[in-house]
Order: C-alpha cells, then structure tokens, then sequence
C-alpha cells in the first residue's frame, strides 16, 4: 500500500494543512500511474511537522513477488525507470507548488508484513522457528506508534530517554508495553529496552500505525512467517488496550534499509 508523508514547518497554518493533503494525493495519483500500482484505491497519507523549516514529500511502498495476492498479478516491483519518473513528477509539481517543497523521497520496503487491524482477530500462531533466535539476529530494534490527532492524548515526539515527570500518558505506555511484550518473545536484554517513539501526526488517513524495524546481522532474515506473528502480537495489543482498542490501525513489520531515491531542485 503506497503511503505519501507531508511534513511541514511548526506551526503551520490550516491552510497549510489543507494544502498538504492535496498535495499529498495528488502524488500518489502520479506515483500509482506510474509505478503501475495493482490497487490504486488502496492509499494512505498522512501530515506531520517537521524540525527544520523546509516542506518535504515522501513516497513509501513495499515490494515482492506477492504483494497483491488478490490480484491476478501480485507482483510488484518497479523498475529504476519507473521510480525516477515518479520522482521527478512528483518533485517538479510539488516543489512549484504553494508549499515549496523542498526534497522529495522515493522509498522502497522489501521482505516487509503490513495488515490492517481486525479487531476480531484470534490469539497468534507461533512460527515453528525460534523466536529467540531472531533476538539474537537482529541489530537497533526500534518502535514507532503514529497517531492522528483524533487519537492523540498529550502525546509529544520526544524519544524514549526523555524521562516523564508524570505518569506517562496512554499511547506513550501502550507503546512501551509493545516494547517490553516483543523484548520478552525475541529474549532481548532487560537492561536495553527496544527505543519507542511517538510521532503525532497533523492529520492521517488511520489513527494508529505501529511500526516495528530493525537490522538483521548479515546473511539473516526474519522469514514471513515470523514477521506477521510479530505483526500479529502488536495486532492483539492494540485490540487489547483501552486507549488504541478504538479507530482504524495497522502494523508494519520491516528489515534492513528502504531503497531510497531523493528528488531536489538543485
């Protein structure tokens, strides 16, 4: 499922906001025609402030051989050609814009579990591989929870290391509870918790998507069937706790580093 990320300055204003969300569909229209996306109804997009005071455009997607199993050709993975036009479409309309955009990024997952929440889903199946020997396979795990602001509860893009004053609020404990539950399964150590990171969001297509990455050692994996058990356990976390049970969700499960193109006008 391609996803367009808008981040704009802090402190924009509304119109700003209404400006990016156009923006970003209208990149996706450009990026499903030409990367030849099999379902181009199945988009997300979503706005958040950045740091620093440029705008910025990123164009997210995953790639394999079955990515759209519902489709006559679940294949998808396009070509360099592809990708560069897609950037510089996408660039040469966003940078002239009213936004300026300043960077534009292409980014391809693979070996990536997506699935969109089922709050009906049974207990996960165990894979028949040791989960611990994937706690030892891999490098920087690391959590993202991405909240709309129709779900967002005090919640602040401050990092894990900054330590609350008070009780931490809802979102913030559900993703730690995450990191704790996945240290335990993967046998990771007590003493190093998994870093969990809360970015709120200006506006979004879904309230909640946990995002869990990290990098295997070299030579290693995280085979699918194991990915979508992890994708599965943080599926029944969200449907389990009282401040994310509500709303649309979706866990993305990734490895290693994104193909990443980057667009500028320079």
């Amino acid at each position: 499922m391609p996803l367009c990320s808008v981040e704009v300055s802090r402190g924009a204003a509304p119109e700003v906001l209404q400006k990016a969300q156009k923006l970003a569909r209208e990149s996706l229209e450009i990026a499903c025609k030409q990367l030849e996306v099999p379902d181009p109804e199945d988009l997300e997009i979503n706005v958040i402030e950045g740091e620093g005071g440029q705008t910025k455009l990123l164009v997210s997607y995953t790639i394999g051989p079955n990515e759209y199993p519902d489709f006559p050709n679940p294949s998808f993975n396009p070509t360099d050609e592809q990708v560069s036009q897609t950037g510089k479409k996408i660039h040469a309309k966003a940078s002239r814009g009213d936004l300026e955009v300043a960077q534009t990024t292409i980014e391809a997952w693979e070996n990536t579990t997506f699935i969109l929440r089922n709050p009906e889903a049974p207990e996960p199946t165990p894979p028949d591989e040791d989960l611990k020997e994937i706690g030892l396979s891999i490098k920087r795990p690391q959590l993202r929870l991405i909240v709309s602001p129709e779900k967002q509860q005090g919640s602040t893009a401050l990092p894990r290391e900054a330590e609350p004053t008070t009780e931490p609020e809802p979102n913030l404990k559900f993703i730690e509870g995450v990191g704790k539950k996945l240290s335990e399964i993967l046998g990771l150590p007590e003493d190093l918790p998994i870093p969990v990171h809360i970015q709120p969001t200006l506006f979004a297509d879904t309230d909640f998507a946990v995002e869990f990455d990290c990098q295997p050692i070299s030579g290693y994996q995280i085979s699918e069937e194991a990915r979508t058990y992890i994708a599965k356990l943080i599926e029944r976390e969200l449907n389990q706790n009282p401040s994310t049970r509500n709303g649309s969700a979706e866990v993305w499960v990734r490895q290693g580093q994104p193909a990443s193109r980057h667009f500028t006008s320079k």
